[in-house]
């Protein structure tokens, strides 16, 4: 069981509103940047993915096992993925200005 538990309506409308405010706050590289749409649709993918879950089966299906804590699932390297390509990208362009 998950942190949340049974809440599965609030942890979907808390993964629906924040891929909605990060593509709100990432508007801009967006637009310009292929490595920010890559990260973004890694994290959208990632929480939908989550979220279609949760609404199968009430939870999320963690399917990879490595030791006794770290367990995960493709959606949760998919949205860690996407993090660190926008992290990234943000250090790149930071440094491209600099």
């Amino acid at each position: 069981m998950g942190l949340f538990g049974e809440r599965t309506a609030l942890l979907v409308l808390l993964a629906l509103a924040v891929v909605g405010i990060l593509a709100y706050l990432l508007q801009a590289g967006l637009r310009r940047s292929p490595l920010v749409q890559i990260g973004f649709g890694s994290i959208a993918g990632g929480a939908l993915g989550n979220v279609v879950d949760r609404l199968t089966h009430g939870y999320v299906v963690d399917f990879i096992s490595i030791g006794k804590f770290f367990v995960f699932n493709v959606a949760d390297a998919a949205i860690t993925f996407g993090v660190v390509v926008i992290v990234l990208a943000s250090w790149r362009r930071t440094r491209e200005r600099a």
